[in-house]
């Protein structure tokens, strides 16, 4: 998916229509949506004279599961977010592509060919905790963490193949390593805020 925002009117100078000997009233509204304004005294004021020019609206690409987004370059050129799903960590990379999902490695990729503003990383395999699960059942944590210590204890020398402390963070932390773009986990609950253009 492709959101895009109307342009934004540009900025109105209040102070160079008083520097003309204006003042402001209620018709700074209509110039502000690009109205021609006729005063009482008959003076005609154009927005082009008052008002910035526009600004471009905020653009926002949605990716699905995708191991290879490349169609979607040339419409998302300078988006200011990219959120793109990783389902594996690079470690992974074949499997992902395999099963049709990405990892870090892949979705910076894009964001750098896109010159994406922002990247959000999103749609996690169950191997990687959510720091949002894992604070909220720490009660659970707890008694795994003592189960856990005990396998431990009891088999030093196995490798534990279920991992249970692999979270987000090690997604977060190989995009990071591959682009100075700012990226972020849409991990649960997560906001963000594109930013208005200035």
């Amino acid at each position: 998916f492709i959101i895009v925002e109307n342009d934004l009117p540009g900025k109105f100078d209040i102070k160079k229509l008083q520097e003309s000997g204006i003042k402001p009233g209620p018709f700074c509204s209509r110039l502000k949506l690009g109205e021609t304004v006729t005063l009482d005294d008959g003076r005609i004021l154009s927005p082009t004279d008052y008002v910035g020019p526009s600004r471009p609206g905020r653009r926002l690409v949605i990716l699905g599961d995708c191991s290879d987004a490349s169609n979607v370059i040339p419409f998302a050129q300078q988006c200011d977010v990219l959120v793109h799903e990783c389902t594996h960590d690079d470690s992974l990379h074949e499997k992902a592509i395999d099963f049709g999902h990405s990892t870090p490695s892949i979705a910076t990729l894009l964001a750098e060919r896109c010159d994406a503003k922002c990247l959000l990383l999103n749609h996690f395999s169950q191997r990687y905790k959510s720091k949002t699960t894992i604070e909220s059942n720490t009660i659970e944590n707890k008694e795994n963490l003592n189960k856990k210590q005990k396998r431990e204890d009891n088999n030093d020398d196995e490798e534990d193949e279920n991992d249970d402390d692999v979270t987000v963070d090690l997604l977060l932390e190989q995009a990071k390593q591959r682009t100075s773009r700012p990226v972020f986990i849409a991990d649960d609950f997560f906001t963000y805020t594109i930013p208005l253009p200035k």
